[in-house]
């Protein structure tokens, strides 16, 4: 996490770029080359870059619920990793979108290894994280507070996310060519 100080970054660019932003695939918007070789290229949207965020932690989350003995991110690590989040960083969209798309897929394996203390941190994104979040009443942090309050409510992990499970046939071992 990185806190914008204006007098610390020579443009916005350089901060969203030192945040994870990448150049938008669509270049429309830039500004034309000048003397010095070109404009500034354009940035990727906050919704673009929320969509990246959360493909990273949905792998990252699969990838800690590896069942290998000598496994360099397993459930301990998940542990450190979410309670590094909910009580070191602020509240705002991006760290409300890694904790809901880290919960989702690895809710299950923490709810499973760690059962009451689990519970004790979902308790305080509930009481804690998530009003921090609607007291700032910003429309793009809404639909995120709703699903993670969603997926308290309906107390999802307790059940598995979809796709743990790897299907007990193939399709090759059905499928003949004709």
């Amino acid at each position: 996490y990185y806190p914008f100080v204006p007098s610390r970054y020579t443009s916005d660019a350089e901060y969203f770029k030192l945040m994870g932003y990448v150049e938008a695939d669509d270049q429309s918007g830039a500004a034309p080359p000048g003397p010095g070789g070109g404009g500034a290229p354009v940035l990727e949207t906050t919704d673009s870059f929320c969509g990246r965020l959360r493909g990273f932690m949905l792998f990252y989350a699969a990838y800690m619920q590896v069942d290998h003995p000598r496994h360099p991110h397993g459930m301990s690590a998940a542990w450190a990793w979410v309670a590094r989040l909910v009580n070191r960083v602020p509240p705002n969209r991006f760290s409300a979108t890694a904790l809901e798309s880290y919960l989702k897929h690895a809710g299950f394996a923490m709810h499973s290894a760690y059962r009451g203390q689990f519970g004790k941190v979902l308790d305080v994104v509930n009481n804690e994280f998530l009003p921090t979040l609607e007291a700032k009443d910003d429309a793009d942090i809404r639909p995120v507070v709703s699903r993670m309050r969603t997926y308290l409510n309906e107390r999802a992990f307790l059940h598995p996310p979809e796709g743990r499970e790897m299907p007990v046939t193939d399709t090759s071992s059905v499928t003949r060519i004709s």
